[in-house]
Protein backbone atom coordinates (compact mmCIF):
# COMPACT_ATOMS: atom_id res chain seq x y z
CA UNK A 1 0.00 0.00 0.00
CA UNK A 2 2.80 2.39 0.88
CA UNK A 3 4.80 1.49 -2.25
CA UNK A 4 1.68 1.99 -4.44
CA UNK A 5 1.08 5.40 -2.86
CA UNK A 6 4.75 6.30 -3.38
CA UNK A 7 4.59 5.19 -7.02
CA UNK A 8 1.37 7.17 -7.58
CA UNK A 9 2.91 10.28 -5.98
CA UNK A 10 6.07 9.92 -8.07
CA UNK A 11 3.94 9.64 -11.21
CA UNK A 12 2.00 12.78 -10.22
CA UNK A 13 5.27 14.63 -9.57
CA UNK A 14 6.56 13.59 -13.01
CA UNK A 15 3.31 14.75 -14.67
CA UNK A 16 3.39 18.05 -12.79
CA UNK A 17 7.06 18.54 -13.67
CA UNK A 18 6.22 17.94 -17.33
CA UNK A 19 3.36 20.46 -17.13
CA UNK A 20 5.68 23.03 -15.52
CA UNK A 21 8.21 22.55 -18.34
CA UNK A 22 5.46 22.99 -20.96
CA UNK A 23 4.20 26.16 -19.25
CA UNK A 24 7.74 27.53 -18.91
CA UNK A 25 8.44 26.81 -22.60
CA UNK A 26 5.17 28.50 -23.60
CA UNK A 27 6.01 31.45 -21.38
CA UNK A 28 9.45 31.79 -23.01
CA UNK A 29 7.91 31.56 -26.49
CA UNK A 30 5.45 34.32 -25.60
CA UNK A 31 8.27 36.49 -24.21
CA UNK A 32 10.25 35.97 -27.43
CA UNK A 33 7.21 36.84 -29.55
CA UNK A 34 6.59 39.97 -27.47
CA UNK A 35 10.21 41.07 -27.82
CA UNK A 36 10.11 40.47 -31.57
CA UNK A 37 6.82 42.40 -31.88
CA UNK A 38 8.29 45.32 -29.91
CA UNK A 39 11.36 45.40 -32.17
CA UNK A 40 9.12 45.33 -35.25
CA UNK A 41 7.06 48.16 -33.78
CA UNK A 42 10.18 50.29 -33.28
CA UNK A 43 11.33 49.68 -36.88
CA UNK A 44 7.86 50.36 -38.27
CA UNK A 45 7.55 53.56 -36.24
CA UNK A 46 10.91 54.73 -37.57
CA UNK A 47 9.86 53.92 -41.13
CA UNK A 48 6.54 55.70 -40.58
CA UNK A 49 8.29 58.80 -39.21
CA UNK A 50 10.66 58.83 -42.20
CA UNK A 51 7.77 58.46 -44.63
CA UNK A 52 5.82 61.20 -42.90
CA UNK A 53 8.80 63.57 -43.07
CA UNK A 54 9.31 62.72 -46.76
CA UNK A 55 5.62 63.35 -47.38
CA UNK A 56 5.77 66.71 -45.60
CA UNK A 57 8.83 67.76 -47.62
CA UNK A 58 7.22 66.65 -50.90
CA UNK A 59 3.99 68.44 -50.03
CA UNK A 60 5.84 71.64 -49.18
CA UNK A 61 7.87 71.44 -52.38
CA UNK A 62 4.70 70.86 -54.41
CA UNK A 63 2.95 73.79 -52.71
CA UNK A 64 5.93 76.01 -53.59
CA UNK A 65 5.88 74.68 -57.13
CA UNK A 66 2.16 75.43 -57.43
CA UNK A 67 2.72 79.00 -56.26
CA UNK A 68 5.57 79.44 -58.75
CA UNK A 69 3.47 77.99 -61.57
CA UNK A 70 0.56 80.26 -60.70
CA UNK A 71 2.91 83.22 -60.73
CA UNK A 72 4.34 82.11 -64.06
CA UNK A 73 0.84 81.60 -65.45
CA UNK A 74 -0.09 85.13 -64.42
CA UNK A 75 3.06 86.45 -66.13
CA UNK A 76 2.29 84.48 -69.29
CA UNK A 77 -1.31 85.69 -69.31
CA UNK A 78 -0.06 89.25 -68.91
CA UNK A 79 2.37 88.79 -71.83
CA UNK A 80 -0.38 87.31 -73.98
CA UNK A 81 -2.82 90.09 -73.18
CA UNK A 82 -0.20 92.74 -74.03
CA UNK A 83 0.95 90.84 -77.15
CA UNK A 84 -2.57 90.45 -78.59
CA UNK A 85 -4.57 93.48 -77.41
CA UNK A 86 -6.57 94.03 -80.63
CA UNK A 87 -9.76 92.09 -81.38
CA UNK A 88 -9.43 89.47 -84.11
CA UNK A 89 -11.94 89.75 -86.92
CA UNK A 90 -11.64 86.78 -89.30
CA UNK A 91 -11.53 83.07 -88.52
CA UNK A 92 -8.22 82.76 -90.39
CA UNK A 93 -6.74 85.40 -88.10
CA UNK A 94 -8.23 83.60 -85.10
CA UNK A 95 -6.64 80.30 -86.20
CA UNK A 96 -3.31 82.02 -86.81
CA UNK A 97 -3.46 83.71 -83.39
CA UNK A 98 -4.37 80.42 -81.71
CA UNK A 99 -1.44 78.61 -83.36
CA UNK A 100 0.92 81.41 -82.32
CA UNK A 101 -0.48 81.36 -78.78
CA UNK A 102 -0.07 77.57 -78.49
CA UNK A 103 3.47 77.78 -79.86
CA UNK A 104 4.31 80.54 -77.39
CA UNK A 105 2.82 78.59 -74.45
CA UNK A 106 4.59 75.41 -75.53
CA UNK A 107 7.95 77.19 -75.59
CA UNK A 108 7.30 78.62 -72.11
CA UNK A 109 6.38 75.19 -70.76
CA UNK A 110 9.49 73.59 -72.27
CA UNK A 111 11.69 76.27 -70.71
CA UNK A 112 10.06 75.94 -67.27
CA UNK A 113 12.39 74.11 -64.84
CA UNK A 114 9.50 73.58 -62.42
CA UNK A 115 7.07 71.89 -64.78
CA UNK A 116 5.00 69.13 -63.13
CA UNK A 117 6.55 66.31 -65.15
CA UNK A 118 9.97 67.28 -63.80
CA UNK A 119 8.58 67.28 -60.27
CA UNK A 120 7.14 63.81 -60.83
CA UNK A 121 10.49 62.59 -62.16
CA UNK A 122 12.26 63.97 -59.06
CA UNK A 123 9.75 62.22 -56.76
CA UNK A 124 10.24 58.94 -58.60
CA UNK A 125 14.03 59.24 -58.34
CA UNK A 126 13.80 59.97 -54.60
CA UNK A 127 11.52 56.97 -54.07
CA UNK A 128 13.95 54.73 -55.99
CA UNK A 129 16.77 55.88 -53.68
CA UNK A 130 14.76 54.85 -50.61
CA UNK A 131 13.99 51.42 -52.02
Amino acid sequence: ALSQKTTRLETEVDELTTQVRVVEASNQDLKDQLESALEDKVFLQTDYDDMEKTHELSSERLRSEILELKSELFAVQSKISTACPRPISSSAEQNEAEVARESFLSSLIDENPFRPSLSLEIDMEENDKHI
